[in-house]
């Protein structure tokens, strides 16, 4: 009698275990699937955890910013300071973590961890206002950033070398600090393949490079030479002045085909940007997804609804 006790109290005891068992494991996999249905906040490494297939990342672009509201040069590429700082608030204020170029890379790369609703700022052309109107604005929301400087016009209030007046541009000095900040990577918008047909005309010249792609006049030996030269221009002066290794190019007007995707890689760049529209789609532990990514040309005339539609 005691036997046949002890026998059925087992016996309960190993069903009791079964169904926790059973429950935790539902549990688990309801949170799981729950999980999924969120974002990737769960995603811990490569050798962590379940990776999805693809992943997609805001990649907002700005350019120039003026200090007033009433600036009259505010345009199509120049916004005022104070709706890029709006547009900070509403980030921080809805959740979102503006990462960092590595971050991005090492997501591609080792399927290493992003934080919640992540997003990615980056500005292109090297403007003087964004040392000194959005620089400022980073450093207040602690938010990384990506800048893609024209080597050529680093420093620069006149094209070239030439009197032609132009926008100005951040020194090298500048882009240190940025860079010393930890929220800042200097990267590459080409060195001189960004040309202005105008200020090349009238500096007595001819457009020769509006942008990366090869031009009509040249073999495809001699195109992958002039970029090579080109990259390289680019890469030591950034290296050399701010330490930063070149990773990532942006594509100057967005142009861009297989043949300088395929270039670019061969030459170490790892990362490339385009303007086309639409959120960027990188596949946790493929390199490959890191190029030709799409991007969200924030201007003037975006509102905030449509910059919320973007980002989330």
């Amino acid at each position: 009698m005691k036997q046949r006790f002890l026998k059925r109290t087992f016996a309960s005891l190993l069903c009791l275990v079964a169904v926790v068992w059973l429950i935790g494991a539902g549990a688990v996999r309801a949170q799981a699937m729950k999980t999924l249905s969120i974002g990737i906040n769960w995603m811990e490494s490569k050798d962590e955890g379940i990776l999805p297939e693809e992943v997609e990342i805001p990649v907002l672009m700005y350019h120039n910013f003026v200090k007033d509201s009433n600036d009259s040069s505010i345009s199509k590429d120049t916004m005022w300071v104070g709706q890029f700082r709006k547009q900070m608030e509403l980030l921080r204020e809805n959740g979102f973590h503006a990462i960092s170029l590595e971050q991005l890379v090492a997501l591609a790369e080792c399927g290493k961890a992003l934080p919640d609703k992540p997003v990615l700022l980056t500005f292109d052309d090297g403007y003087r206002s964004v040392y000194e109107l959005a620089f400022p604005v980073l450093k207040e929301f602690d938010m990384h950033a990506v800048v893609f400087p024209i080597g050529v016009s680093v420093g620069k209030d006149t094209y070239k070398d030439t009197n032609l007046p132009i926008t100005p541009h951040f020194t090298w000095e500048q882009a240190q600090e940025m860079v010393d900040s930890g929220l800042v990577s200097i990267q590459s918008h080409t060195y001189d393949m960004h040309q202005i047909k105008e200020f090349e005309i009238a500096a007595g010249g001819k457009l020769l490079r509006p942008n990366i792609l090869r031009q009509p006049w040249e073999t495809e030996t001699e195109y992958a030479e002039a970029l090579l030269k080109d990259l390289n221009l680019s890469r030591n002066a950034i290296e050399g002045k701010t330490g930063q290794d070149v990773v990532a190019l942006s594509y100057p007007g967005g142009s861009y085909d297989a043949l300088s995707e395929e270039l670019l890689a061969s030459y170490g760049i790892k990362c490339t940007f385009t303007i086309h529209k639409g959120k960027a789609v990188i596949q946790p532990g493929s390199p490959d997804s890191l190029y030709a990514l799409n991007r969200f040309y924030v201007q003037s005339s975006t509102t905030d609804q449509e910059f919320l539609e973007w980002v989330s």
